[in-house]
């Protein structure tokens, strides 16, 4: 008796250690994609004010400021395009989360 109550322990134990494994492996990864959202904006912003600050630094020269403008458009497409890219539709499947639908390993 004492033997499948060590034995039950032992495996409920392994079961929870497992969840957290696979909720910490998604936390992780969680975070990772947050992190990169965080640089992506932070980039979009900067790229924002200094477009702005050439803007007005550059307001008598028409040259400079069809470069800006051209730069602006491709920007503006590159950027389009990333968020497209990276956007879930209704059609994207989901990602599994890790370890979700695995069995548990003693």
């Amino acid at each position: 008796m004492l033997v499948a109550l060590i034995v039950i322990a032992v495996v409920v134990g392994a079961v929870q250690i497992w969840r957290f494994t696979a909720m910490s492996e998604a936390l992780d990864n969680l975070t990772a994609k947050v992190e990169a959202q965080t640089t992506v904006i932070d980039s979009a912003a900067t790229l924002l004010a200094t477009l702005a600050n050439e803007i007005r630094d550059n307001a008598g020269d028409e040259d400079a400021l069809n470069a800006l403008a051209d730069r602006l458009d491709a920007n503006t497409t590159e950027l389009a395009n990333a968020v497209e890219a990276n956007t879930v539709t209704t059609d994207t499947p989901e990602q599994p989360v890790p370890g979700e639908g695995e069995e548990p390993t003693a």
